[in-house]
């Protein structure tokens, strides 16, 4: 509802303040007195094509704003809902409409302080204003009208909703598979590819966690073998070869200096000796222990090298290190799998799509089929209207063109069409009904 309307500089008007109470308001007055200049007033605030010549003589800007009380209008609402205008409670029930022109043929549009085009402000002014005049904002001449009125007429309701329903569920679901199919691109079907060939080269390698740094031990260890060998020969000589200078045999040697008497003097030096003995043995046994327990192996040697070179070859085809190789396997593993999973989310999603798009086709078509019925009801109560209120030979259609085109308000396009002459065939309404007949 209209709840006030602030002119100011407009035509020959300087400042005008309205405030409309609830119910019908007159507006009154002598040819030329200005009503019409009020109501053009209006339909600039809601969207009307600018021009400069509006502009009080003598001034640079005019202003007209409109406010309007929306607290029983869910479509208004839902409109400044939608397009984050609601902020406040309170600004649930009102809405401010501002135009601004000045000279330079410069238009500023605000609805609720934020600025929007004419054409966001004609759209929310559909759900506002409504001028029975000479056809311009006549919601009577828009096919939209046409459909919901004659949807209300024939109390389909329940069966628009379901529509709606399944519409936005096949909307939702063909976002999600476009989002979905712009991802699984053909760029992407080519690192998918790469990903399969990578894959199957690392798994044929039979990579293992810490396998690089045991290699590199055992190649450490396989190629100083023989080195290691020649080493404990050199050291079990040493200490007791056939050379009377074996450690063994000084040690022994030494003992025998030793006066045979117990002397307390000399009881320090003989247990020294004799311990340095017992290690020698020692040090005797651990050799032979090498000795015995350590070979050379040339053909574990090679397997082993073949082994690092292998797996340095993909580490530097892969831009990485061979330790890092089994991570990179995981990796590229878990990137293909994601891959794989959008595939199977493809799949169920248009599944999906093709079960809502089937239940879509099947509310679409009983809602076509009670719109055609309503159509011939309520085309013959406006005729027999027409003939009461002085129009004999009038004769009101409402046409239902149907097609499966998938829209939120089912198949059908509804357009009023009427025969006022005799002589003349069913026209849209649109085209020849006078402004006094459309009022």
């Amino acid at each position: 509802m209209l709840v006030s309307l602030h002119i100011k500089n407009y035509v020959i008007i300087d400042e005008l303040m309205l405030d409309f109470e609830s119910g019908m308001t007159v507006i009154s007055g002598e040819t030329g007195a200005g009503k019409s200049i009020i109501m053009d007033a209006l339909e600039l605030a809601v969207g009307k094509r600018a021009e400069t010549h509006v502009i009080k003589q003598g001034e640079t800007r005019c202003e007209i704003t409109a406010l309007f009380d929306v607290s029983n209008n869910p479509k208004a609402q839902n409109w400044l809902i939608e397009h984050d205008l609601v902020l406040e409670e309170h600004e649930k029930k009102e809405c401010i409409i501002r135009r601004s022109i000045t000279l330079d043929g410069r238009s500023k549009n605000t609805i609720n302080g934020l600025i929007f085009p004419a054409q966001k402000t004609r759209e929310l002014a559909q759900y506002l204003v409504d001028i029975h005049g000479q056809h311009e904002h006549q919601s009577l001449l828009k096919p939209d009208t046409h459909r919901a009125q004659l949807d209300a007429f024939g109390e389909h309701t329940d069966h628009c909703e379901q529509v709606l329903k399944y519409y936005k569920t096949c909307q939702s679901l063909q976002r999600e598979l476009q989002a979905l199919s712009s991802h699984l691109s053909q760029n992407q079907v080519a690192r998918r590819t790469l990903l399969h060939y990578q894959l199957d080269e690392l798994t044929q390698a039979e990579l293992l966690a810490g396998e690089a740094e045991q290699l590199y031990h055992e190649h450490k260890k396989l190629s100083e073998v023989d080195t290691w060998l020649q080493q404990a020969q050199t050291i079990q000589q040493l200490l007791n070869g056939d050379d009377e200078t074996s450690l063994h045999r000084l040690l022994q040697s030494t003992q025998h200096c030793l006066p045979k008497d117990s002397h307390e003097e000399w009881h320090n030096l003989r247990v020294i000796l004799n311990t340095m003995l017992m290690q020698c043995q020692e040090a005797e046994g651990e050799v032979k222990h090498l000795l015995t327990s350590t070979e050379s192996d040339p053909e574990r040697l090679q397997v082993v090298e073949k082994r690092l070179q292998q797996l340095h070859a993909l580490a530097r085809k892969h831009h990485t290190t061979m330790e890092e190789l089994p991570a990179l396997q995981q990796q590229l593993q878990a990137e293909l799998d994601r891959f794989e999973q959008g595939e199977e989310k493809k799949a169920l999603l248009t599944q999906q799509y093709n079960e809502a798009l089937i239940h879509y086709h099947q509310a679409a078509k009983q809602l076509s089929e009670h719109r055609q019925h309503a159509a011939l009801q309520l085309g013959e109560n406006i005729t027999e209207w027409l003939h009461q209120l002085g129009l004999p030979h009038a004769k009101f259609n409402v046409q239902v063109d149907s097609s499966e085109n998938i829209r939120a308000t089912g198949y059908d396009k509804v357009e009023y069409y009427i025969v006022t002459n005799p002589s003349q065939p069913p026209r849209p309404l649109i085209k020849i009904a006078s402004g006094g007949e459309l009022s």
